[in-house]
């Protein structure tokens, strides 16, 4: 059967990798992005054939599209604005992005670990219609059935979580007691019923799993290391994330319950001084009977 699939961000193109079945073990990697300079936010369709991603085009980032086995690639955004950021809707129609306001100015994070300032001001579009969904709000994560759109929003106090229908009554879904914390990155559970984040304090970096309906959080990490950009396995047995608590920036996994409580210690699956980051797990993955 497939193995797991997983795309990693390199320094020019991206790269797909198959992670092991119960033994983690570094997995091959193959390039299947080879246009200059830096690829980014890599996203694969509903039925796991196609990959969205962002990429440069004159002097700011557009979203592209491929077949992660095809060399010809779809550029579905234009303009003078940096877009970037895109996830698919579950039913494969519409792409959401983050756009700039501003034309010909890189939307940048405010650290090298992906929190961006809550004074730049993006917006979550289609990449079909064009249409505004939400100002100042980033990393959106479709629910697994469409109804709800999760990001990072610097409206927030401190920037959250939220949930909501696609573009409509917003809510604030996690909170902190510190105006200290931040909390970015979210992406849905398979079930739909709890949201991943990586929360930031200062200068410690960890995952956080919070239940949508509760508003009840559990900590997946909380190590002195840079834990970052988690995403859930398709089955809701795995978080997968890149950390440098291994020396080098590389991906690694936990083993959680239902409700995001770790069961075991994270496992480290790549190794090296690369930059591993920005996970995207494949949803063909559903139909591999693995612990996965």
């Amino acid at each position: 059967m497939a193995g797991l699939v997983v795309v990693l961000v390199a320094a020019g193109g991206l790269v797909v990798g198959r992670a092991a079945r119960r033994t983690p073990r570094e997995p091959k990697l193959a390039q299947v992005t080879f246009r200059q300079g830096v690829h980014q936010y890599p996203a694969w369709s509903p039925d796991g054939k196609q990959l969205a991603y962002a990429a440069e085009a004159g002097g700011v980032r557009k979203i592209f599209r491929k077949r992660a086995e095809a060399p010809d690639e779809t550029r579905l955004t234009s303009g003078a604005y940096d877009d970037l950021q895109p996830t698919w809707s579950p039913a494969g129609s519409t792409i959401l992005f983050v756009r700039a306001q501003r034309p010909n100015v890189r939307l940048e994070p405010g650290d090298v670990f992906g929190e961006y300032d809550g004074v730049t001001s993006g917006r979550s579009t289609s990449a079909r219609t064009g249409g505004q969904l939400l100002e100042n709000a980033f990393d959106p994560s479709y629910s697994p059935d469409g109804a709800r759109i999760a990001v990072d929003a610097s409206w927030g106090a401190p920037a959250a979580s939220g949930g909501g229908p696609p573009g409509h009554n917003p809510q604030q879904v996690t909170a902190d007691t510190s105006e200290a914390v931040s909390h970015v990155r979210p992406h849905w559970s398979p079930d739909g019923t709890r949201i991943v984040f990586q929360s930031i304090e200062r200068t410690n970096f960890n995952i956080r799993v919070v239940d949508v309906a509760s508003r009840k959080t559990v900590w997946v990490t909380t190590a002195l290391f840079h834990d970052l950009n988690p995403v859930w396995a398709p089955s809701g047995r795995f978080i997968y994330f890149s950390s440098d608590r291994g020396g080098g920036l590389n991906l690694w996994r936990v083993p959680v319950a239902s409700d995001g409580t770790p069961r075991d210690l994270p496992q480290q699956l790549t190794n090296g001084g690369g930059q591993d980051v920005d996970a995207a797990i494949s949803p063909t993955a559903r139909a591999w009977r693995s612990p996965f």
